[in-house]
């Protein structure tokens, strides 16, 4: 048996702040890459050589990872290349921005689009890095216009890439 006696001040304000979500790290033995995710996403590994590994939200958000051989290529030239492919195939797609970034120390290009997908729209960061002999292509999406939580949890995630 217990017994708790509460005393209860109503005369002052208490202030109850929401704990920070849990992360978690893992690793993709496949991709050679590290990143840090809240504990409370699903994560699909790849198994297949096409496939790549996704990393999904409560609210619709995903990262996704692939891993390409390398073409002898410019980062300029692989985002030109990923965008003319995207116009062709995604209804409605438009490059919002595109500018220089860094992932893992790496030199990196970040390009911010939008699209209507088979499953819907889509806002996208996407960050296209040339490390040795391939090409990563990091993407965090949402199913809505990117917001400045979404913006901070893609540069979370980012930040958080480890290569082996």
């Amino acid at each position: 048996m217990m017994h708790l006696d509460f005393a209860l001040d109503l005369a002052k304000n208490v202030t109850v702040t929401e704990p920070s979500p849990i992360w978690v790290t893992g690793t993709s033995k496949r991709f050679g890459y590290r990143v840090a995710y809240p504990s409370e996403w699903d994560v699909e590994l790849a198994r297949k050589t096409s496939g790549g590994d996704y990393y999904y939200g409560l609210d619709g958000e995903a990262f996704a990872v692939t891993r390409t051989t390398k073409c002898h290529c410019t980062l300029n030239a692989t985002a030109i290349a990923l965008n003319r492919y995207q116009r062709q195939h995604v209804k409605g797609f438009r490059v919002v921005r595109n500018s220089t970034s860094r992932v893992a120390g790496q030199r990196a290009r970040v390009v911010e689009s939008r699209g209507t997908y088979e499953g819907g729209r889509s806002w996208d960061l996407t960050y296209l890095v040339v490390r040795g002999t391939y090409l990563y292509v990091f993407d965090y999406s949402a199913p809505h216009p990117l917001k400045a939580a979404d913006r901070t949890m893609a540069q979370q995630l980012i930040g958080s890439i480890a290569f082996r």
